[in-house]
């Protein structure tokens, strides 16, 4: 009997599929960075970054189809699939993240922040130039914010550690305060967004109500300091942490503690 070989390799025509689909990945990166990141003002390098990852999962589910499809592929094939795949895939990551930011919406009657002399372990420094600076940033919120929101201030200290405390407690029926009620994790966001911090990390708040983040903040020296920011309903507070061996996960932990002693609920 006679015997019959198949070469499966023969009836796989694309066999630079993966390449070209890697190929094409670049100038479908670039489209959809011209479509999504002009969208989100602030939020530039975090949403190229983002843009990322639809943009290599596109990449590989089109590298996976042309590989095993038995028509040739063109490069043009390469270039619609992966720019279609990839913005279908980055739509869906956008939805989900709309979703996610309704569903944050705090129900519950938030907090009101201030900045008593003591913070758990921490002693509020009472001096000219803690004073001097609070002075400083309640002049800029006037001047930002007027009529949106009131701002407690205060330097904190604990041996060598440090932290300066800010929290903004929105005026009842102001648009800040609207804005808040909706969605507590965009004012974190956009906090930092407008810090020019392009790195947030969320981490847990403490609280089922408030949603928190923590990001590095660049300092001269090989100083490490890190900013946490958390978000109710009602109040967002700011921390600005310089103590010894400090990262995001560490500041996060010291601003739960801070956070409990700086926020009264509201009735």
């Amino acid at each position: 009997m006679m015997s019959v070989t198949i070469d499966v390799g023969a009836a796989r025509p694309n066999d630079q599929a993966w390449s070209s689909a890697a190929m094409a990945a670049i100038p479908a990166y670039i489209v959809l960075l011209i479509v999504i990141v002009p969208r989100y003002p602030g939020m530039e390098y975090v949403k190229a970054g983002e843009v990322l990852v639809p943009t290599a999962l596109g990449a590989v589910a089109v590298g996976a189809a042309a590989s095993s499809s038995l028509r040739v592929w063109r490069w043009w094939y390469y270039l619609g699939a992966v720019t279609a795949a990839a913005g279908l895939i980055a739509g869906v990551l956008e939805l989900k993240d709309a979703v996610e930011s309704r569903g944050d919406t705090s129900q519950g009657p938030g907090s009101t922040l201030s900045a008593p002399d003591t913070a758990g372990d921490w002693t509020l420094a009472d001096n000219g130039g803690a004073r001097t600076r609070g002075q400083a940033q309640l002049a800029l919120v006037n001047q930002h914010f007027d009529g949106e929101l009131s701002l407690v201030y205060g330097e904190y200290r604990n041996g060598i550690g440090r932290v300066v405390f800010q929290g903004l407690n929105a005026i009842p029926d102001s648009e800040w305060a609207a804005e808040l009620q909706e969605s507590p994790a965009a004012g974190v966001r956009n906090y930092f967004a407008d810090a020019g911090m392009t790195s947030p990390q969320f981490v847990e708040s403490g609280s089922d109500e408030a949603i928190m983040a923590c990001d590095e903040l660049a300092q001269p020296r090989q100083i490490v300091a890190v900013a946490c920011v958390w978000a109710d309903s009602t109040a967002l507070g700011i921390t600005g942490w310089i103590t010894p061996e400090l990262n995001v996960d560490r500041a996060a932990e010291l601003t739960r503690q801070f956070r409990s002693a700086v926020s009264q609920p509201n009735t």
